[in-house]
């Protein structure tokens, strides 16, 4: 049974929503850029600045930069249509009115028999 919490929506407002997926989004792309920096630091090829890699403290502290940077880019444009597109389903699809059904079971082996 899933748990009722009668949030919908609705009840969320753009910016809720917008700061909800921008901080999940953004937490990502650091974590990413946390790694590939630290593979940098360890002398791999995972940080390019100009085409070139950069290795060391350079690539490490260029890693965080630019994750910090296009992940920012990349969480705002994504947290914009996220909750664009929450807002507009939510409007037309009241989510909060969704609740879960219970359903029997019992005919699941007459359904998945080959037995036609």
């Amino acid at each position: 049974m899933a748990y009722e919490t009668g949030i919908g929506a609705s009840h969320l407002t753009f910016g809720s929503l917008f700061r909800i997926f921008f901080w999940n989004s953004l937490s990502f792309w650091m974590l990413f850029g946390t790694l590939m920096a630290f593979l940098s630091l360890a002398g791999m090829d995972t940080v390019s600045w100009n085409g070139q890699p950069v290795h060391g403290v350079g690539g490490f502290i260029t890693g965080l930069l630019i994750s910090l940077i296009a992940g920012g880019i990349f969480s705002a444009l994504g947290a914009v249509l996220s909750a664009l597109i929450v807002k507009l389903v939510g409007r037309f699809l009241p989510l909060g009115n969704l609740r879960s059904s219970k359903q029997s079971f019992s005919n699941v082996s007459t359904v998945f028999s080959d037995d036609n």
